[in-house]
């Protein structure tokens, strides 16, 4: 990385940090971080390569951009996408900030919860600091930041212990899923086309087909028009993630939305085609099973698993056993990694990883012990903790695993691990400090990106697309992620504290905070109620692991079984029910190509997506300005699910 390429990703870090944090809190728009590749880096990426670079060789050819240097900007900005919004800041202040501002006689918080919640990992109101924060600094106020000092320098280093976690289990990983098993990384096959030079031209490959500007056109005028008509009353193009039909077969049956979602739809286009067939296939399936269920009054909907679905501990079943086999087949792999760091062979780590093998596993081993000891701080007991975390790890891993081979711009945990660990142990078997310690563990049990290292799997994958010297590429990756969290933090707090509560700056604080009320008063109501897994969660439970079991058993006895083990394990994905009509088109558009044109015309045609993909990113982009210009505060969610 060259000092002015790290500038810029630093620079990027800062932008993407402030700009999604004031649109989502105080704009109310877009929320631009919910895809494991969002279009807040999409975005500059497409002006980075189709503006900016140009414009540079224009003026003094030796201004130019290595492929390398390019690589290097969106990588940055990809790591510190994972932070504003829901990325994690959401979850964070949700979790650290309610407590003692929304405490009442009503809730007793004060004698059920406060005895059992670590002071230090929760912002205090002694000082009128939450109460400032939702209600507004008073004229000639300083904004308190020691209040928040304490809970942040506590938080910090156990965010980057589980953050170090995750990317030394993907540096171990990475051989076995890039070169042994081939797994295809659609979402990664955008940034490389994007990032691709020629010797002599300014504009790269991909902006000089036609078919990209084709694509690029479709989403730029459906969003343009619809935007107009903020202005002015032309009618809308119902076409995107803001409209939606809900389909359904019947009383009794869920509905499934049909809606056109670009973003899924580009991104798909990527995936191989029996991964697509599978997802779509057992999102029906999954839709049926819950219709027959409560037909027959077994209600699909008694449990105690996160969304309270037995259906969700079906499919939840299946994807345990779906990660369990890829950790077995990769179990060569692993003891082969665990030779090379021990020194029993050697160490081929150090020209191909960004950190070695030895380095990889003591940060791993390290981490984890850190991870424990504050765990075991913050009230947890060891029991608890066991299957909390390993469950945890199932889940970033199995999330990692499942996006690099499906492509999935949306995918959300199945379950939320502390919820899974109350119900699997019983509520009433957990002591009241490792419940509270578990209703904190809100700020990373449901975060989907920053902690399950998709971001950083693509880019190792990534990477081999970029001529080589590629050094100190984990190094400003963290340096990204610093600096990420650091402006999130200190914006959203001045947000928060502004002393003019008409401004645009005024909801802050209740996006920041208010809606973390559940996350808390979801503990009390384990310490008051038994809640643990019912007999039939249990029995779909193992019934959906046996499923899964035979599935993979059937994909490797029968060379061109058409259903993928991927798509049951995720089939209980609230998110996944809502693109598939975007994954179902992707695999109809698919199929014909192939069948029409073979895999030539289906590479010519590859442009087109890529088109749709940037010029949507960049619609989303103008549309959020025009929110935070003409609408704050009342801003359009054009982007979401």
């Amino acid at each position: 990385m060259t000092l002015r390429a790290t500038i810029s990703g630093i620079l990027l870090a800062i932008i993407i940090n402030v700009y999604v944090t004031f649109s989502e809190f105080a704009v109310r728009s877009s929320l631009m971080t919910i895809a494991h590749i969002p279009v807040i880096v999409l975005c500059p990426l497409f002006l980075l390569t189709a503006v900016v670079n140009p414009a540079l060789i224009r003026i003094n050819p030796a201004w130019r951009l290595s492929t390398g240097e390019i690589f290097g900007i969106f990588a940055m900005g990809l790591i510190a996408s994972a932070i504003p919004g829901f990325g994690f800041a959401n979850y964070f202040f949700r979790v650290i900030i309610p407590a003692h501002y929304f405490a009442s006689p009503e809730n007793r918080w004060a004698s059920l919860l406060f005895p059992y919640l670590p002071d230090w990992l929760v912002v205090q109101n002694d000082r009128r600091a939450l109460t400032y924060f939702f209600e507004g600094l008073p004229a000639g106020e300083p904004i308190p930041w020691q209040d928040w000092l304490v809970p942040i320098v506590w938080w910090l280093p156990f965010i980057a212990g589980l953050f170090l976690a995750g990317a030394s289990v993907i540096v171990l990983l990475r051989k076995q899923w890039i070169e042994h098993e081939k797994l295809s990384f659609p979402l990664a096959q955008i940034p490389i086309a994007m990032i691709q030079q020629e010797e002599g031209r300014a504009i790269p490959p991909y902006l000089r087909n036609r078919l990209f500007w084709i694509g690029f056109s479709i989403p730029i005028f459906i969003i343009g028009w619809n935007v107009l008509n903020y202005f002015v009353p032309i009618g809308v193009i119902p076409i995107g993630t803001s409209y939606q039909t809900m389909v359904s077969l019947g009383r009794d049956f869920p509905a499934m939305p049909v809606k056109i979602n670009f973003l899924v739809l580009a991104c798909a286009f990527f995936t191989h085609v029996e991964v697509l067939f599978s997802i779509w296939f057992f999102q029906g399936t999954a839709m049926l099973m819950v219709g027959l269920l409560n037909r027959f009054g077994a209600s699909a909907s008694a449990g105690t698993l996160g969304l309270n679905s037995v259906m969700l501990s079906h499919y939840f079943g299946g994807f345990v056993v779906l990660v369990l086999w890829s950790l077995w087949t990769a179990r060569r792999h692993l003891a082969g990694v665990v030779k090379q760091a021990v020194g029993r062979l050697p160490d081929m780590s150090i020209s191909e990883e960004i950190v070695s093998y030895r380095s990889a596993l003591i940060s791993l081993v390290c981490s984890v012990v850190f991870i424990a000891g504050w765990l075991t701080a913050s009230g947890m007991t060891m029991g608890v903790m066991i299957v909390f975390l390993s469950t945890l790890f199932i889940l970033y891993l199995g999330i990692a695993r499942i996006v690099a081979e499906t492509g999935l711009a949306y995918l959300d945990m199945p379950v939320n691990a502390n919820e899974f660990t109350v119900g699997l142990l019983g509520s009433g078997n957990i002591a009241p400090q490792s419940l509270a310690s578990l209703g904190l563990a809100n700020v990373y049990a449901r975060n989907w990106r920053l902690f399950s290292m998709t971001s950083l799997s693509h880019l190792l994958y990534a990477e081999r697309a970029v001529p080589p010297p590629k050094t100190n590429l984990f190094g400003v990756l963290c340096l990204s992620g610093v600096v990420g969290m650091i402006t999130v933090i200190v914006w959203t707090l001045y947000m928060g504290y502004n002393p003019d509560r008409h401004s645009v700056f005024g909801g802050a604080g209740d996006g920041a905070g208010a809606s973390g009320v559940g996350y808390l008063r979801i503990v009390v109501t384990w310490m008051q109620n038994k809640t643990t897994i019912s007999d039939m969660e249990q029995i779909f439970f193992g019934l959906g692991g046996a499923i899964a079991g035979g599935l993979i058993a059937l994909r490797y006895a029968f060379p061109g079984w058409p259903l993928h083990p991927i798509g049951f394990a995720i089939a209980g994905s609230n998110v996944v029910r809502v693109v598939t009509f975007a994954i179902f088109l992707a695999w109809a558009v698919k199929v014909v190509l192939l069948r029409v044109g073979g895999v030539t015309l289906y590479k010519k045609t590859q442009p087109f997506f890529i088109g749709m993909l940037a010029g949507y990113t960049l619609a989303v982009v103008l549309a959020s300005i025009v929110d935070a210009i003409w609408f704050p505060g009342q801003g359009h969610a054009i982007h979401t699910w």
